[in-house]
């Protein structure tokens, strides 16, 4: 917010006749609800505009506050400007600010099964400026809900992405990468992850079905629970899959940091041939990895199997694959329980195909190979 308000205060009683005078940073907000469809000032609740007029006139840096609600939203924001700014949603219409909000409603962003997600956004030039989402519930998207390509950095808290399939590349959730020599960063932080599926594509490329980074991208997690995302594989176009995870995938010289995570119950269906190198049940790390982490995680219940015969192909509910030897990742205080893997030559709980693995204070349990594994 790039807005200052100069406040004067004026004394009474014993400090009769004193003055006193402070600056503070303002909010520059336009209010919107989802049973507005005219523009309107939107500086109040009960003068709340359209979401449309609100993009509108939008400026940089400035908020867009949302009355919880549902939003129907079947044509993507593409974003290309010089800035940022920000949307907080889930407000009941008598809150005042964003830090007020309580963990439920939410506003929601329902893609109503179609579109190619809900906001695109790259700029080549500016990196300083960060977008914020709060308190938005997306849901029956066909695209990737966020795909944060370039320049500004992604911060995501107390959001839902829920209920989708789709048939294109990338992450059905989150995709973000960098393709400029920069490193852009993006921060999840008490986000739920749920019921995202990828049907079988035709595109070699198929990217984590929540979180997808690549290139330049480091991505930052707390917090967040991801379950029952899944790769199934009901077409034959499967056979030309590679490298990914049902829940979080990333390749080239991407950075992840888990902390306090869940990955729970998750499928994948993927084959091993000269196409690619399989997948992971849960998260698949390929490329320049080193520098990952994964502290007090949870990986529970998660499956890499094959509904035909079983074959030779690398899985794991966490699979390392770095680019060289020297890629180091690190797993301190994670519980790896009751996973399954129906391949022949991994582990159900941790793979390390390329690269190391530094491993403190873990619990590995009831976890399940197929006993055709070597």
């Amino acid at each position: 917010a790039q807005a200052f308000a100069l406040v004067e205060a004026v004394g009474k009683g014993d400090y009769s006749g004193k003055r006193a005078t402070a600056t503070y940073e303002a909010v520059r907000a336009i209010l919107v609800s989802a049973e507005a469809t005219e523009a309107a000032s939107g500086t109040s609740w009960a003068t709340a505009t359209s979401f449309a007029d609100a993009l509108a006139r939008v400026g940089s840096d400035w908020e867009i506050w949302m009355k919880a609600g549902t939003y129907v939203r079947t044509s993507r924001i593409d974003y290309k400007g010089p800035a940022a700014y920000s949307f907080y949603g889930g407000f009941s219409g008598n809150d005042d600010w964003p830090d007020e909000l309580a963990e439920d409603p939410y506003s929601i962003w329902d893609g109503n099964d179609s579109g190619s997600g809900f906001f695109w956004f790259e700029n080549t030039t500016t990196y300083q400026w960060e977008f914020i989402f709060d308190h938005i519930h997306f849901t029956h998207s066909t695209g990737s809900m966020l795909n944060r390509r370039e320049g500004a950095s992604l911060r995501v808290r107390n959001c839902k992405f829920t209920d989708c399939r789709s048939t294109v590349r990338g992450a059905q959730g989150i995709h973000c990468g960098s393709y400029n020599a920069r490193r852009s960063f993006t921060t999840c932080e008490h986000c739920l992850f749920a019921n995202l599926q990828r049907s079988a594509v035709s595109d070699s490329a198929l990217g984590g079905v929540a979180l997808y980074a690549d290139a330049q991208a480091t991505v930052f997690l707390d917090d967040c629970t991801f379950v029952s995302n899944s790769i199934p594989l009901d077409s034959t176009a499967f056979w030309n899959r590679h490298k990914a995870g049902a829940a979080i995938s990333t390749s080239g010289s991407s950075i992840l940091k888990a902390r306090r995570c869940k990955f729970v119950c998750h499928r994948s269906d993927i084959v091993y041939n000269s196409w690619g190198t399989g997948g992971a049940s849960a998260v698949s790390l390929s490329g320049s990895c080193s520098g990952s982490l994964f502290e007090n995680c949870l990986f529970i219940g998660n499956e890499d199997t094959l509904s035909l015969d079983p074959k030779s192909w690398p899985g794991g509910a966490l699979n390392i694959s770095g680019a060289n030897a020297s890629q180091t990742v690190t797993v301190h205080r994670c519980t790896f329980a009751y996973n399954l893997h129906m391949g022949l030559d991994s582990a159900a709980g941790l793979t390390v195909e390329v690269g190391h693995a530094d491993v403190s204070d873990c619990i590995f349990y009831g976890n399940v190979v197929s006993t055709r594994n070597t």
